[in-house]
């Protein structure tokens, strides 16, 4: 028979796991929604009403591991990418903390609800997915146009998911699930010096490519890496077209340069410069190296590296640490069942009744990811 406390923990452990994948599955929805490649930041944020939840519930600095965990697993589902970890990291831990800090500051004394955190929460989020666009991405201040768009849409939208996330946080608790077994023994081998070293090699070079403006160089980083690629994936020449499943990348980098660049007009096209045009080449082979530096990160396996760093990190919140070990595991099968809510029906029934289509989704698959989890655990106990 179980103690109290290890009933209570891993209670915890299975909430904080159903809400994790809750919240990956929150974002594959959003990805149903059309983007735009101009502001391809632009989408309604509704993950965000999970980290509202869990700020309220656990606390800021589980929050901030939870995000991680959340952006980490997320980034999965985009290839395990440095541009669209770089994207979520920047824009997800700056929000999280944001909203922490505010709600232990204003929010513990009534000072501030939650769709004030919303707004802040939304505004936070894009200032920082927008350094990163410029750090890694663009390199022209006026990408910052952006800003007046991105202060009317975090007071909307962000708004909007404040206000559901006391109402989403009830239905939840109704529904949660009780119990699971914590953290199972695995037979995986943990990583070695080999993969360590590898994975520095690689996170080293990739932003070193960030300040060479040589396209020599850079090309030749984006063949080897082309080639480590087809190598380590095995799957011949169509491994080498993956990075254009992430099109918009590469559309809002070159609208970035090639429109707001200033230099050498072009005769033909008097809204382009021949600058831009460079910048533009130069910054797509580094998008192109860095989308296939994913390969090598998944063969020696990073995320287990990235793991171990977080248990070191925090090291007092090992009930996370779990729910993000078994949302990994379970990461695949969820991302399967949400696929089946996905696409133009939703979208059409959350433009017609956004806020009961969005329950309802988000209590049905609180429930599958529920049994999911369950299932799984008595299998192997």
């Amino acid at each position: 028979m179980q103690s109290p406390i290890k009933q209570s923990r891993d209670s915890d452990v299975a909430i904080k796991a159903t809400w994790l994948l809750l919240a990956v599955a929150i974002n594959a929805l959003e990805l149903a929604f059309p983007r735009l490649p101009f502001l391809p930041w632009l989408k309604p944020g509704l993950a965000n009403t999970i980290t509202i939840i869990w700020i309220v519930k656990y606390g800021l600095t589980d929050a901030l591991l939870f995000t991680t965990l959340r952006v980490w697993i997320s980034g999965f589902y985009f290839g395990f990418s440095l541009i669209t970890m770089s994207l979520g990291f920047g824009g997800g831990i700056l929000s999280t903390l944001a909203m922490g800090l505010t709600w232990s500051l204003l929010g513990k004394h009534r000072m501030i609800g939650t769709i004030g955190l919303g707004m802040i929460g939304a505004l936070f989020h894009n200032i920082g997915q927008i350094v990163v666009v410029y750090l890694l991405m663009a390199r022209n201040f006026r990408i910052f146009y952006q800003m007046p768009f991105m202060l009317g849409a975090a007071l909307i939208l962000g708004g909007a998911v404040g206000a559901l996330a006391l109402p989403l946080m009830r239905l939840l608790e109704k529904s949660s699930v009780s119990d699971i077994q914590s953290k199972q023994e695995t037979n995986k081998i943990p990583p070695g010096l080999r993969d360590k070293v590898a994975v520095a090699f690689t996170l080293i070079l990739s932003f070193t490519l960030v300040f060479i403006s040589d396209i020599i160089l850079l090309a030749a980083a984006a063949i080897c890496f082309s080639l480590i690629s087809i190598i380590l994936q095995k799957r011949g020449i169509r491994s080498v077209l993956f990075p254009l499943k992430l099109y918009w990348i590469f559309l809002f980098s070159g609208f970035v340069h090639l429109f707001f660049s200033y230099g050498t007009k072009v005769e033909l096209l008097p809204f382009v410069t021949e600058e831009g045009i460079q910048q533009a080449i130069l910054q797509w082979i580094r998008l192109w190296t860095w989308l296939h530096a994913t390969t090598i990160f998944r063969r020696f396996k990073f995320h287990d590296i990235f793991f171990d760093l977080l248990g070191k990190v925090f090291p007092l919140k090992s009930s996370t640490l779990d729910a993000g070990l078994i949302a990994l595991d379970f990461f695949p099968e969820t991302l399967q069942h949400s696929g089946k809510q996905r696409g133009a029906n939703v979208i059409r029934r959350l433009l017609k009744a956004p806020v009961q289509t969005l329950f309802n989704y988000v209590e049905g698959m609180n429930q599958r990811i529920g049994t999911i989890i369950t299932q799984n655990s008595e299998l192997k106990t």
